[in-house]
Parts: structure tokens; C-alpha cells; sequence
């Protein structure tokens, strides 16, 4: 698994983009230059510090340089401006807030002004630092104290480590925290509840303070009626299918904004593009914690669409734009897949912006108006890194967005790392046959020292992908490769199988996907999988099947996942008699965690992987919070790497268990893994470090 170091030192596939175009920049002429001469500020003279020496005593438990930094502004004023009384007055104030937020609750700070107005010495007593000890609540009939406790101490433990033992008590944090009690429990529908507080309790050295709250849960309201007055019953019935989430939820003051706001979007959904919703009535029934609303609907008359007019494009052809929203010209008002269409667009990296005017028509019809600015359609990108198989590499890669001024993308890299040499030629067309498919056409060759032996292949690949809808998409697949293996320390030709071969495969591929974060998932599931049939010129044959499922689960503030995969090259040879670089392997920082890269599965003089003709992985890990944005990881993992090719077949597994550290980038993960070999055998290690980028599974 690779980690790649560049300008961000360990981040995944980083590089130092240079666009290979430039917008031509226009000379400035004499009177545009007199007009920017005339016009430019005069330079502030910047003022000069008054000397003030600013003096600090009786701080044991903060430093002096943590104290200048916490009232560096007023400080700054007091330099620039001059020492006076009110100025004064105010930087004692800002160390008191200081020190009370630092739970030094009982601190004071006096000043005095010396030295003919020169100096300024806050005189400070410290006092006891307080922390929170007990937190009573009584009434919480429906939350435990943690879920409280959450929201309580949220602000204090935003600015403290999650390995603090004891939160300092700040007065201000518990009564930003009592008020976002309240809100927690409004936002769960209870809206006439009230969080009070007890009489506040420290110990007879002010070292703990203890809390208490009484909560007035009070009855948790819901939607009961949902009056559409206005709407035919034909219109009626399809707001009601867009409401019907919404208004079996609990009633909140954000959901009744919503649910205007979302009658309003289904009305423009079903092309009434100028309709209007207003609140007709809103009632409590108290008593039994039932919500009544009534809205008025006026839909008014049911717009389509007609053409669409671009400014902006200099080197994307004329009709480029116009044929992405082609589908929609002539069908009724959707603000829903118009919004589609532009997020696929923006998507493609051609443009910087893009404005769209919705331009209305005397015959009820609508014109969009799209103002683009083009983003530079070559770029030429650099990157270096470490991976934990590949060991050093570089690499370089060059990409032009715009090929032939139609908008598809051409994608070349090429990297050099210790094992050897890697390179591709990707072209891609997003909007093959219509808006939903996909081409993708790859040329690739390596050239790569393996564990034993060393490979060099050159191939071909083509996919067409169709995606049915957000979650759902299919492909059709052919790959053809020549390839060249030669030994290194496996010498035995009966292990490496045969060397020189060519391969072609004809497969489809399918894949379901709820996750709400491919990069970085926290909740949802994908569901993969693909079938090909193999042809290699050696005379092996047969099916390669591949599934893949994994799950992510919130609990708390942690993350449950769990992860099924397994594949397999169902053939009548046996597995000699497939080339070694075709088969399976199994170990390392994405499989088994407690083996390193490949190295899970027979072994020739216990030290070079052979494969096998199938692989079955199981993950389980749960992800906690440390402290922003670290984590950590407790993992367990199996799996194995059988000789014949037998789908999720389970024997021989091997298993792992162990502990990680992740750190949450926006591109995904950094993770560090240690996983641990509970059933060694005879030349295994006990266990493998893995650091590597991405989820796991």
C-alpha cells in the first residue's frame, strides 16, 4: 500500500500541479495605467510602538509567553496606541477570561501603571485550578447521562485532549453547554424543555466542582396532520410521496421550515416553476404531543424547458455544453436532475464556475443561461512517496481534460519505484452514448521484481459502464495482455508456471453502493462484484469471480466496519499450470493485517509467495476519536490463499488481531497497523507494522 510524500510530507497521491496554459494577459496602456496610479491608496504610515513594557508576576501554573499570546491583541493596542487606565483595565480582564477558561475559576488579576506610564504590571493570583468532578442529572428519562454529558462538555473538550483525565470547570463552556441541552432535546422534538440547574457544589480546597441538573423532558411532539390546502388531489398525492420521510419524523421548529421547503421543491420537481407554499395554520395539541400544520399551495402553470445558450467557452467545442443538457430540452421543469447534470459537468474538472440563469419565457417555458469560466485543460503533475511492498518511488503524470476540444480527458502516468517500472495511457469518455454511460479505454505496461521472480506485461483495456442510478452501476469489460516472466530466486520452473503468455478476459462487473463517503465512508455499504471468463494461451481457462462487501456502521463516536471478500480463478488446471503472476495473494495492510505485502499462503524456501487460485478475506475493525482529528483502531482480521480455485472456501485460515492509529485527511486516511499473528508457524514472523493511506477495506 503506498503513502505518498511530497509537499504535504504524507499524503496520498499529492502533486505539484503546473497548468501548461495561461489565460494571455492584456499590456496595460498609458491611460489604464494613470487610471491605476490615480486611484491606488496612499501607503499607511505604519505606526510606531510606544515602548511600553508590559510586565507579568505571580503566574506559577502559565507561562508568561502563553499569557502574551491569549491578549496579544489588546497588548498590540496597548504598544501602538499608549498605555492608559482603560487599557489597562482591559488586558487584566482578558488573563482573568484566560485563566477561567483554563479552570482557574477563582483567578484575579490587578494592575498597576509605573514608571512616569511606561509600564504595565498585572499582578495576578492564581488561585486553585477547579475541575469537574460529579455530574447528577434526574429527570433524563429518555437519554442516558453520556449522550448528555456530550453536548454538556462539548465546547470544554473541543480545547482539551481527549487523554485530560479531568476537564477543568468553566462557567462559561456549562452554560453554552446547558443551552445546547435544550436545543438537543428541541431538535428531538421536545420542544418545552428545560434544563435547570442546581446550586453549584465545590470541595472544601475549590479543587472539584460538582454539577447537578434537573430536565423537564416534557412530551415529545409529532407530525399528526399535514393539512395541503389548494392542490388537486393528482398534485396532493405527489407532495405527499416527497413529504412522507419528513412528516413521520418527530416535530422540531427546523422540521416544519423544512417541510415547507420541501413541499415547495416538490411542487418546482413536478415543473411548477413559479409556486408558491405559506403557512396557513400550525396547532398544539398538548395533551397528547401532536402537531396540526396547514399549508396553502399555489402551484400556478407547469413549466417546461427550451434551449439553453452558453458564454464563457474559448477552447471546448460550440455544442459540448448543449449536448450535456440536451436530455432535458423539451420536458417539464426539474430543478432536481438539472442539478444532476450540472453536478456531472462541474465534476469533469473543465470548469472553474459556472452560473446558470433560469431565463423565463412568455409561453411557459424556460431557457437556461450558462456562464462558464474554463479551467486550463493540461496539466503536468509530480509526486514521490514510500510504499511498504513498492519501497521508494517517483512518478510523474500529464493529463489533458480537453482532448481535441471535446471534453474528454486523456490520462498518462508513468512511476519509478525500487521494484521497477509502471506506466499507462487512459482515455475516458464520460458521456459515451449518452449522458449515463461510461468509456474507458487503457493502455498499461509494468515491468516489476516481484518476491521471487520478475514480471513484464503490456495490455489493453476497455470498460463501458452504465450507472442506473446514484447507486447503482453495471460495466462490460475485455482485457487482452502479453506477458513475460523470468525467475529470480524461485527457480523452479514447475513453481513459476508458464512464462511466456497472453491472456484474454470477457467479464462484467457490478457494483451497489450506499456509502456516504467513498474516500473516508462513516455509515453506508457497497456491494461488488464481477464475473469474467479467462482465456490464457497456455492452455489454462476458466471463470474469475470476484465479490466484495463491506459495511460501516456509527456507534457512538466510534465506527463499526466489517468487510467480506473473496475471489477465485475456477479452472480445471491445476495451479502449476497457471503463470505465478495470475494467481492470488493474500497478507498485508488492506488483507491480513498480522502478515506482510503477499506473503500469506504457501512459500518457497519459506520466503517467496507462490499464489493460489482463490482468496477469501474477513475484516472486522472498530475506529474510535483520540483527540481531533486521530483516532484509533482495534482490528481483527482472517483469511487464506487455497491452491485450487474455490470460491469463499474457509480452509486454512489465518488470522490477525491488533491495534492502529488513523488520521483523518481530506483525501482519506493516513493508518498506521500492527497486527498481530496469533498462530505463527515455524518461519512466520509474530506479527507485520503496516503504514499505508485509505480505508482498510
Amino acid at each position: 500500500m503506498k503513502t505518498f510524500i511530497l509537499v504535504w510530507l504524507v499524503l496520498y497521491g499529492i502533486q505539484v500541479s503546473l497548468p501548461l496554459e495561461a489565460a494571455p494577459k492584456k499590456a496595460p496602456t498609458a491611460q489604464t495605467a494613470n487610471q491605476e496610479f490615480s486611484q491606488a491608496p496612499p501607503v499607511a504610515e505604519k505606526p510606531k510602538s510606544t515602548g511600553v513594557d508590559v510586565r507579568f508576576t505571580g503566574n506559577a501554573n502559565i507561562s508568561e509567553t502563553e499569557l502574551r499570546e491569549a491578549g496579544s491583541e489588546i497588548l498590540a493596542g496597548i504598544q501602538f496606541r499608549g498605555l492608559t487606565a482603560p487599557r489597562a483595565d482591559d488586558a487584566a480582564f482578558y488573563v482573568e477570561v484566560y485563566y477561567s477558561r483554563r479552570g482557574y475559576t477563582f483567578a484575579l488579576v490587578n494592575w498597576q501603571i509605573t514608571n512616569n506610564g511606561n509600564t504595565l504590571q498585572l499582578d495576578i493570583e492564581e488561585g486553585p485550578l477547579t475541575r469537574l468532578g460529579t455530574i447528577t442529572y434526574q429527570g433524563n428519562d429518555h437519554y442516558t447521562e453520556i449522550t448528555l454529558n456530550d453536548f454538556l462538555l462539548g465546547t470544554t473538550r473541543e480545547r482539551f485532549s481527549k487523554f485530560t483525565p479531568l476537564l477543568p470547570y468553566v462557567e462559561q463552556d456549562i452554560e453554552t453547554g446547558t443551552a445546547r441541552l435544550v436545543a438537543f432535546y428541541e431538535s428531538e422534538g421536545y420542544l418545552d424543555a428545560q434544563i435547570i440547574s442546581w446550586p453549584l457544589e465545590y470541595t472544601t480546597d475549590l479543587s472539584v466542582a460538582k454539577l447537578g441538573f434537573t430536565v423537564v423532558e416534557g412530551l415529545q411532539y409529532w407530525f399528526n396532520r399535514i393539512g395541503i390546502i389548494g392542490a388537486s388531489p393528482e398534485l396532493e398525492a405527489g407532495i405527499r410521496a416527497k413529504i412522507a420521510e419528513t412528516s413521520k419524523l418527530s416535530a422540531t421548529a427546523l422540521r416544519m421550515d423544512t417541510l415547507q421547503s420541501e413541499i415547495l421543491y416538490s411542487l418546482k420537481s413536478l415543473g411548477y416553476y413559479k409556486a408558491e407554499v405559506t403557512l396557513e395554520s400550525l396547532t398544539f395539541d398538548k395533551s397528547q404531543g401532536l402537531v396540526n400544520v396547514d399549508v396553502l399551495v399555489s402551484s400556478g402553470d407547469r413549466y417546461v424547458y427550451d434551449g439553453i445558450t452558453v458564454k464563457g467557452t474559448e477552447k471546448l467545442r460550440a455544442d459540448f455544453l448543449p449536448a450535456r443538457f440536451s436530455s432535458l430540452s423539451g420536458t417539464t421543469y426539474n430543478p432536481e436532475r438539472q442539478d444532476e447534470i450540472y453536478r456531472e459537468v462541474i465534476s469533469s474538472g473543465l470548469f472553474s464556475e459556472m452560473k446558470i440563469k433560469e431565463i423565463v419565457l412568455p409561453n411557459k417555458t424556460i431557457r437556461l443561461d450558462l456562464d462558464v469560466k474554463e479551467n486550463p485543460s493540461k496539466e503536468f503533475g509530480l509526486y514521490a512517496g514510500f510504499g511498504t511492498y513498492e519501497g521508494g518511488f517517483v512518478g510523474a503524470s500529464f493529463q489533458d481534460r480537453n482532448l481535441w476540444g471535446n471534453g474528454r480527458p486523456l490520462l498518462t502516468s508513468l512511476e519509478i519505484s525500487q521494484r521497477g517500472l509502471t506506466g499507462e495511457i487512459e482515455y475516458v469518455d464520460p458521456w459515451f452514448f449518452g449522458r449515463k454511460n461510461e468509456l474507458r479505454l487503457k493502455v498499461f505496461s509494468q515491468s516489476i521484481d516481484n518476491d521471487g521472480y520478475s514480471i513484464f506485461d503490456l495490455g489493453l483495456r476497455g470498460e463501458v459502464t452504465r450507472k442506473f442510478s446514484k447507486i447503482f452501476k453495471a460495466a462490460a469489460f475485455a482485457v487482452f495482455k502479453t506477458a513475460k516472466t523470468s525467475a529470480l530466486e524461485i527457480v523452479d520452473p514447475l513453481l513459476l508456471g508458464p512464462l511466456d503468455y497472453q491472456t484474454l478476459t470477457l467479464g462484467i462487473s457490478g457494483a451497489f453502493d450506499l456509502r456516504n463517503n467513498p474516500l473516508a465512508p462513516t455509515q453506508g455499504l457497497v456491494l461488488e462484484g464481477s464475473l469474467g471468463y479467462e482465456q490464457i494461451s497456455s492452455g489454462s481457462s476458466g471463470l474469475r469471480v470476484a465479490v466484495r462487501f463491506s459495511y460501516y456502521q456509527p456507534i457512538g463516536k466510534g465506527l463499526l466496519a466489517v468487510g467480506v471478500r473473496s475471489s477465485a480463478f475456477i479452472t480445471s488446471t491445476k495451479v502449476n499450470e497457471v503463470p505465478i503472476d495470475e494467481r492470488y495473494f493474500n497478507g498485508g495492510g488492506t488483507t491480513v493485517r498480522s502478515f506482510d505485502e503477499r506473503r500469506l499462503g504457501p512459500l518457497f524456501l519459506n520466503e517467496y509467495p507462490l499464489g493460489g487460485l482463490s482468496s477469501t478475506i474477513l475484516n472486522a475493525e472498530f475506529i474510535y476519536p483520540i483527540f481531533g482529528d486521530l483516532k484509533g483502531a482495534v482490528f481483527m482480521d482472517a483469511g487464506n490463499v487455497p491452491q485450487e480455485g474455490s470460491f469463499f472456501s474457509v480452509t486454512d485460515f489465518r488470522y490477525a488481531y491488533g491495534l492502529g492509529l488513523r488520521y483523518s485527511l481530506p483525501v482519506g486516511p493516513i493508518r498506521l497497523d500492527y497486527g498481530v499473528n496469533p498462530d505463527a508457524r515455524p518461519g512466520e514472523a509474530s506479527g507485520a507494522f503496516h503504514f499505508s493511506f485509505g480505508v482498510a477495506f
